[in-house]
């Protein structure tokens, strides 16, 4: 468990970039995962929260899906001069 304590000296000594850049530095190390799982663990807990910049939780972006056999987009779909 981290303390507020411990949270607060990881932030004033500036852990929470040098954890970051060591994370960066060792990424393609794969004998070191499990360093960056803890290092990831550790950011999560003490970087300070802040609210996402939204307003809802739904999203104005929109994806286009791969074809598939099972999916007819409504814009190809039969009267609307698709299949």
């Amino acid at each position: 468990m981290i303390t507020e304590a411990g949270r607060q000296a990881v932030m004033d000594s500036d852990g929470i970039r040098i954890l970051y850049r060591t994370c960066e530095d060792i990424m393609d190390v794969r004998e070191l995962e499990s360093l960056i799982f803890i290092a990831s663990l550790i950011l999560r807990k003490c970087f300070p929260r802040q609210k996402l910049p939204v307003n809802a939780s739904k999203t104005t972006l929109l994806y286009k899906l791969p074809p598939s056999e099972h999916y007819v987009p409504q814009s190809l779909s039969k009267g609307e001069g698709g299949y």
